[in-house]
């Protein structure tokens, strides 16, 4: 469980990502990776090494940046200045008072292999590039970051601060991580020339100060200090960031194969689990007589494996229901029907029983997942969860301590 500062400087335990102004876009750092960074737990985030004073403590120091960074959003949204210009002092203000960023300097174009980049500002030498839009004008409620204007262009061509940084991140040797924003929303970039999607991780600063959300501007403090940047006289690898995304990606691997062993001790035990049940007689004799294919017979565990897996991941992330789903059937659908009941009953060494409640409690959700059933809040999802696609055994059974072992294995 990891530590999660709460706006009071108390800590909370926390094991998942729950900050609504904080969005992953892509594979740039895993969302375990942000939380933990959210958290304060990762490797390098001592005070030392935010540069926080002897005798001081990021429990204190994070509120006192969130007071100063709420200070100038207000004057931001106060003063009768242009968009534009109140955009761009507004964050160079706070990432020189709240964020570390003591030298940010002005840059002129920069030419690589014939083409311009007008990023604007840059800072540690040059090593962290800075692109700040101006709110798109007609239409306040979409981010000028995503707005191709001329001042980012190279000749005829118009291009947003975030294309412009990301193609400037992926064509400068002597950067790899940067900044582009609005002043409204933040996105911390990296050089992903090798990914075919976009990618970053992106902060709402509207929501963050606009609403108050203190847990939120921690995150943000954690991952985009200047300190996470590394110095500015050493190789542009040689910084926290890229160390996380490291360890996310070895993270993830090992997770992966984790997840793989588990798949194939689950697939065992429901193999086993259908086949030596007594009420499956239909289902040895097909096997045996050769109308149904252990190949055949594998795919469709796979299937029911993957459905698992679905539900795991869709109930951790709270996507199966709607935000207007309403309270009181979200209790019911969770208390009676969530896989993640199974979860906490393959703990329980009382629950590997002979018994088919699991089984059928499952078949009930795989039809109201086929079809529907707004009773559970369920919308029709078909693909997967529907009836073609677990034929053969839609109509076994499995004991629960088969069913429970497969669920503890994944």
């Amino acid at each position: 469980m990891a530590r999660k500062l709460d706006r009071s400087g108390r800590s909370r335990r926390s094991t998942r990502l729950e900050l609504a102004a904080v969005e992953i876009v892509g594979a740039l750092l895993s969302p375990e990776i942000v939380a933990s960074a959210a958290n304060a737990t990762l490797p390098e985030q001592s005070e030392q090494d935010y540069g926080i004073l002897p005798g001081l403590n990021l429990r204190d120091e994070i509120p006192r940046y969130f007071r100063v960074a709420s200070a100038h959003w207000e004057r931001r949204t106060s003063v009768q200045t242009a968009e534009a210009d109140a955009a761009r002092v507004f964050v160079l203000e706070i990432l020189k008072d709240c964020f570390g960023f003591d030298s940010i300097e002005k840059t002129e174009p920069v030419e690589i292999s014939n083409r311009l980049f007008p990023i604007g500002h840059a800072s540690k030498n040059g090593r962290v590039p800075i692109a700040i839009a101006p709110p798109t004008p007609e239409d306040r409620s979409k981010p000028g970051i995503d707005e191709a204007i001329e001042m980012f262009g190279s000749e005829t061509r118009k291009r947003s601060a975030t294309q412009v940084l990301q193609e400037f991140l992926n064509a400068e040797e002597n950067s790899l991580w940067g900044i582009a924003t609005d002043g409204g929303v933040l996105r911390l970039m990296r050089d992903n020339a090798s990914l075919t999607r976009p990618a970053w991780v992106e902060f709402d600063l509207e929501k963050i100060f606009s609403d108050g959300l203190y847990p939120d501007f921690a995150a943000l403090w954690l991952l985009v200090h200047a300190s996470r940047f590394g110095s500015a006289d050493g190789p542009p690898s040689d910084c926290s960031l890229e160390r996380w995304r490291e360890r996310g990606r070895q993270e993830g691997s090992a997770a992966r194969e984790k997840l793989r062993q588990g798949v194939e001790a689950a697939l065992i035990e429901l193999g086993s689990g259908f086949i030596e049940n007594p009420a499956n007689k239909s289902l040895r004799d097909a096997l045996r007589g050769g109308s149904l294919s252990r190949h055949a017979y594998f795919e469709e565990l796979l299937r029911f494996v993957y459905r698992l897996i679905f539900l795991f991941a869709a109930e951790d992330r709270g996507l199966l229901h709607t935000p207007k789903t309403k309270e009181d059937i979200q209790k019911t659908y969770r208390r009676g029907y969530s896989v993640g009941r199974l979860r906490e009953r393959c703990t329980n060494a009382g629950s590997l029983d002979r018994h088919y409640d699991a089984w059928e409690g499952l078949r009930v959700l795989f039809r109201a997942l086929a079809n529907g059933e707004a009773s559970l809040g369920l919308a029709a999802l078909g693909g997967l969860f529907s009836d073609s696609n677990l034929s053969i055994l839609n109509d076994a059974r499995i004991t629960n301590r088969r069913l429970l072992k497969s669920v503890w294995h994944l």
